[in-house]
């Protein structure tokens, strides 16, 4: 993953962690999900194939500017999403949630994984990327590092405690298995989005209305 971004359509289209879990092997990870490896490892090769002009080389940046990006680019993107989540989820919750009660259980877990997110985006934004740019003024400055200073820097990011990775992958996992695999809608075949659930046991075949 690290090498190429272009591994992760892959190993969600097998439902393999490649975050959470990504010290496993290709052969432990499938072993686990009861998958084929040789057909993981033809689906990534074909990936690695592929060529686009506008990869970026992210290992080619300088630490200072990875930070900007994933602030700017990503925390921001969870930051729009998950707001742009919940009320839908809410409706949704409150429309069928009295028939369906696996989406109040989806609902709570999104919840909680939202707010933990937030307070680890918060926690590097606050401490972890500002003690990156630092580090990267000086590194760019020549100077020689306090090593106690950069100690108290680091201990005072570890100490702030925050998200759980494990735990997060675990809530995800279980939102997932309440979905029962449940997808969005083919554009391709201008179905509404109720009919692809209807099939899966979900809602009924009618629109959510409040």
């Amino acid at each position: 993953m690290a090498q190429d971004y272009r591994a992760a359509s892959v190993f969600k289209k097998y439902g393999i962690d490649f975050c959470c879990q990504g010290n496993r092997t290709i052969q432990d990870a499938c072993e686990a999900k009861q998958i084929d490896a040789s057909s993981v490892v033809t689906d990534l090769n074909e990936a690695n194939k592929a060529t686009s002009e506008s990869a970026i080389d992210y290992q080619s940046w300088p630490i200072d500017l990875m930070a900007d990006y994933i602030e700017k680019k990503h925390h921001r993107y969870v930051e729009d999403k998950t707001q742009e989540i919940k009320p839908y989820l809410e409706k949704i919750c409150r429309v069928h949630g009295d028939r369906h009660p696996e989406l109040l259980e989806i609902n709570e877990h999104f919840n909680a994984t939202a707010s933990e997110l937030a307070a680890h985006m918060k926690k590097e934004e606050l401490i972890l990327f500002p003690f990156i740019r630092k580090m990267a003024k000086v590194k760019q400055e020549n100077h020689q590092q306090d090593k106690g200073k950069t100690r108290g820097d680091t201990k005072k990011y570890e100490d702030s405690g925050g998200c759980s990775r494990r735990e997060l992958g675990r809530a995800c996992a279980t939102m997932i298995k309440a979905c029962r695999g449940a997808s969005g809608p083919s554009w391709r075949t201008q179905q509404p989005p109720w009919r692809s659930w209807s099939r899966r046991g979900g809602c009924e075949d009618r629109p959510c209305r409040t």
